[in-house]
């Protein structure tokens, strides 16, 4: 299960590109100030959705979430780091085991 870390700035960073492969996607703010994440060709500065830090939020395909599409963040202030664990067909338990040790303690 890939896990990575993207220090996202207030210029904005991809977090992912397109996989058509990707069954969920977990998202963590392992940051100080709010990471706003949305769609690779939208405005989210303004629209994205705000993770606030030390919180995270998970998509998933069986949802109905278009995790397989590009993903953007962008920071409210400063430069944040995001943890990104992308899954490809395991539990989301598993995912969620990756997470925890990629987060601050």
């Amino acid at each position: 299960m890939p896990t990575k870390t993207v220090t996202v700035t207030t210029g904005g960073e991809l977090l992912l590109g397109l996989d058509k492969k990707r069954r969920t996607l977990i998202l963590f703010n392992n940051g100080s100030a709010v990471v706003r994440v949305g769609p690779d060709d939208s405005d989210i500065g303004t629209e994205g959705m705000p993770l606030q830090p030390l919180s995270g939020i998970s998509f998933a395909r069986v949802d109905g979430d278009e995790v397989f599409e590009p993903k953007r963040g962008v920071a409210a202030s400063g430069s944040q780091t995001l943890v990104v664990v992308e899954q490809f067909g395991e539990d989301l338990i598993d995912a969620m085991e990756e997470l925890k040790g990629a987060i601050r303690p």
